[in-house]
């Protein structure tokens, strides 16, 4: 997966710039998946532009087995931030809307030693076979001061034929790891995602 996000600094000089982060990653029996997330500009640490994240995805639940919700769960570890990030996820398909809300426990990049928590919820909207609506919001649930709620919106577009998707958005985050998506800036940043 390769999600490009861009920004354009004010004129004159009208300077783009963009945040790259790619996903590899492996399905793996049982609902598994492995991988890692890899951001060339990422702005977690400082002086630390290169954002790596590991992870491991499980999704013990599943409304297609069956089951009321689909559960899912997530332990990685960031680089950046040096230490362990978790989420858990509950969602829910009700034909064309799909919600879903996750709690996150995440590392402390400024070595203060106090890990943050953060709640995030979203929704999707299909809107017939090949296109769909989404949009989400997260949020630190102890922001301190200059700390923005992170938010995104987008339009997903499957390409036929193919078994690839294209996603043109719209976001005020920089990065697609756990860490990156629970925390917004200030810049609105466009994108689009394969």
């Amino acid at each position: 997966n390769f999600m490009h996000r861009f920004t354009a600094s004010d004129a004159p000089e009208r300077k783009v710039s963009n945040t790259p982060t790619f996903t590899v990653a492996a399905g793996l029996p049982l609902r598994t998946l492995v991988g890692t997330h890899y951001a060339t500009n990422s702005t977690l640490a400082p002086r630390y532009p290169n954002e790596w994240e590991f992870f491991a995805r499980n999704q013990p639940l599943s409304q297609d087995a069956g089951f009321p919700l689909d559960v899912a769960g997530q332990v990685a570890y960031n680089l950046s931030a040096d230490g362990v990030d978790g989420e858990l996820s509950v969602a829910r398909r009700q034909g064309p809307l799909r919600l879903i809300a996750a709690g996150r426990v995440l590392s402390d990049p400024f070595k203060e030693g106090n890990p943050r928590l953060a709640a995030a919820g979203g929704a999707t909207l299909r809107l017939g076979r090949w296109w769909a609506v989404a949009a989400d919001v997260a949020s630190l649930v102890d922001r301190e001061e200059g700390e923005e709620v992170a938010w995104s919106a987008g339009l997903h577009v499957a390409l036929p034929q193919t078994p690839h998707t294209l996603s043109l958005q719209a976001t005020n985050t920089y990065t697609t790891t756990l860490q990156g998506v629970s925390r917004g800036g200030a810049e609105v940043r466009y994108g689009v995602g394969f």
